[in-house]
Formats: structure tokens, sequence, C-alpha cells
């Protein structure tokens, strides 16, 4: 039996959870039920508490959870500065303590599993995320500085892509990365199956992320006044959080729908379906789960041509530089108006989302585990 605790952010879970939320609440359900593992939760009670009264029936409940008497910001202070109190003060004895999000845990005499979920604001590479990025590198190299140190810690990465970041950019030895990946919530794959939904008014491209620089914000309004001076039918919905000057050219702007995530009252998965194509045009991904929920829910995924996002479509997604002018209207012109095309496009995207699941994520993540990581002279 190998005994698991896994260090959570309760907060990041919930029924409007993007990325790194969905990533904890899928791949600890997903340890939880495997055989020959024991897993308990680590958290702040503060937080769980929280979590608990708003998620009342999730999975999670089921579990043994460790609570921290202390808030979460106290405690990870402590572990990033003094190296202390070790996991084991709450949890007793355990083989791994995994972190399924960027967290360093001190432990005794059991093996840490951190993950990286992205790396975007180390890249040099990208100059304009890079300069507005200084304070969140400074929280990064705080919160993690043990870890990076440690040659016993096993990384895990969302892609093939950010294993080689976390090389490049932090000399982290390759041979300590293992990638589990990012996976597809059954629902996306059930709107997928399904009839086409009902028409929700226009034809629409969605994007999900919000209109943000780094998500290509420029990209997707730059489409929008090609698609108005075509006098096209289609617009381009965005949903996500805003920035502020970019939200204020959308609200004026006849061919876009600015939505925030609690705001898409016809669930993701059924506007997914119903889009013409979904795009995913931001400057830097390290994975882009949007793409695969959307190869998933039967859509027309078009991706930017850098960072993970090839990667995650393969051959099921269509593959643009947004840079060049007209590219992303030509690909969604096509989509709209020819249906051989859109339809080839669908049906690549649903088979490369196969390889996207959750159950997969915790396959890999338990061979990882069961392989002892770097450092296996630690197990308890």
């Amino acid at each position: 039996m190998m005994r698991i605790a896994a260090y959570v952010h309760p907060h990041r879970i919930g029924p409007w959870a993007t990325g790194v939320g969905k990533h904890i609440a899928n791949m600890t359900a997903e340890l939880m039920a495997r055989p020959g593992v024991e897993l308990s939760l680590l958290a702040s009670g503060q937080d769980w508490d929280a979590f608990a009264a708003q998620v009342p029936d999730s999975p999670l409940r089921q579990c043994r959870v460790n609570r921290i008497g202390m808030k979460r910001a106290l405690v990870e202070k402590l572990w990033s500065i003094a190296g202390s109190p070790a996991a084991e003060w709450w949890t007793g004895p355990v083989d791994w303590v995994y972190c399924p999000m960027e967290a360093f845990v001190p432990t005794r005499r059991a093996q840490l599993a951190v993950t990286s979920h992205t790396m975007y604001w180390f890249d040099r590479s990208l100059p304009d995320l890079y300069a507005g990025s200084h304070i969140e590198r400074l929280r990064w190299r705080i919160r993690l500085g043990r870890a990076l140190r440690s040659r016993e810690v096993l990384w895990l990465a969302v892609s093939e892509f950010l294993k080689c970041e976390l090389t490049r950019l932090l000399n982290i030895r390759p041979e300590q990365i293992s990638v589990v990946g990012n996976g597809v919530e059954p629902e996306f794959y059930e709107a997928g199956d399904g009839p086409p939904p009902a028409t929700l008014g226009r034809p629409y491209v969605l994007a999900v992320g919000g209109l943000q620089y780094w998500k290509g914000a420029d990209y997707l309004l730059a489409l929008a006044d090609q698609l108005r001076v075509a006098r096209s039918d289609v617009q381009v919905w965005v949903c996500g959080r805003h920035e502020r000057a970019f939200e204020a050219v959308a609200t004026n702007h006849p061919n876009v729908r600015i939505l925030g995530y609690h705001g898409v009252s016809n669930g993701l998965p059924a506007m997914m379906a119903g889009a013409v194509g979904l795009l995913n045009v931001t400057r830097y991904d390290s994975f882009g789960i949007p793409a695969a929920e959307a190869m998933a829910a039967g859509t027309p995924v078009v991706v930017a041509n850098h960072s993970a996002l090839s990667e995650v479509v393969g051959d099921g997604g269509l593959v643009v530089d947004p840079a060049i002018p007209g590219a992303l209207f030509e690909v969604v012109a096509k989509l709209y108006s020819d249906h051989s095309f859109r339809r080839m496009a669908i049906e690549r995207g649903r088979a490369r989302a196969k390889a996207h699941t959750w159950a997969a994520c915790g396959d890999r993540l338990l061979a990882s585990l069961l392989a002892g990581g770097p450092a296996s002279s630690k197990v308890a």
C-alpha cells in the first residue's frame, strides 16, 4: 500500500475552477480511486471548511483530511523560509507528499512531488510578459526555493514543452521531471456525443481565458474587426477575466460579446459544442485545457503556433500564426463557409481528444510515484 498525502488548495477547487483547480480536483480524485493507494489530504482547516460549505457533494469530501490549524499563507511562509514544520506533523508517516500545484512542503522521510503548471514569467523570449512579472518571479523563487535547490524533489509537468522550460530556465535535471498532462471532464465528451445544441443566436467563435494581452486579446479584436469589414455573421465571444483597456474596446464592438466565467449560463461544454470554432491564440500556454475540451466537445480548434499548443492538439487542431495579418480570419472564414473542412476538423479533434483523459493522467502520475522518483532512498 502506497501512502500519499496530497497538499491541496481547496479555494482553487469549485464549480468555476479553471486549469490548476481542475488539475487539483481531478488528480486527487484519480488517486482516491486507485487500488493500492491510501490517500489523505493536507490543507488549511480554514480553507477546507470554506470549500466543504461551497461544494458539499465533492468526491474529495470522502477523503481523510489532515487539517492545518494555521492560515495557508502563514504555513507556506514557514515552509519556504524555515523549512518546517514537516508534513508528517499532521499526516503521520507517509511515502509521498504530493502537491498538484506549485508549493513546497517540507518532509521528514517522505518524498516530495511538486507539479508545475506554467513558467511564462521566467521566459525572456516574451519581453512584454517578462518585464511585468518580476513580483511573480520573486514569489515563485521564495515559495519554491528549497524545492529548486533539492535534487530529491520529483517535479511533475503538464506538458513536454513545460518540462523543457523547467530544464532550460531553472536548470532542473530532465530525469527529475515527469510529464503527467491534463485531462478533460466527461461532460465535454458527452457534449460532443449528443445532438447539436440549440442555437444561441448569431454564429460565433469562442475564446476561453479572457481579453488579456498574453491571452492574445489584440489578435481577437483584430479578428472581430476583419469579420465586421467582411460583413460576416460570425461574432467573437470571449469568456474569462478581462483587462480594462481591452474590455472597454470590446464593450462597444458590434462583433464581440464578452462573458465572465460565471456568466456562461448555458454551460461551457454546450457553448463550445455550439461554436464555429474554439480559438486559443495565447502568447504562451504550457498546456491549453480549453483546446482539449473543445476537441472533446466536437468543436474545431484553432491554436497559435508556439508553446505547448501544437503538442496538445497534434493533428486534431488547426495551427496558425496569429501575428500574421489575416491568418486567423482566413481559417475562421473557411470553418464557417466550408462544411466538409469543418467536419474534417471535428473528426480529427474528437480522435485526438481521446488522449486527454484524467484517467490517463492518473496512470502517468502513479507510474512516476511507483518508480520511486529521483530519491527513492527517502521512502519511509
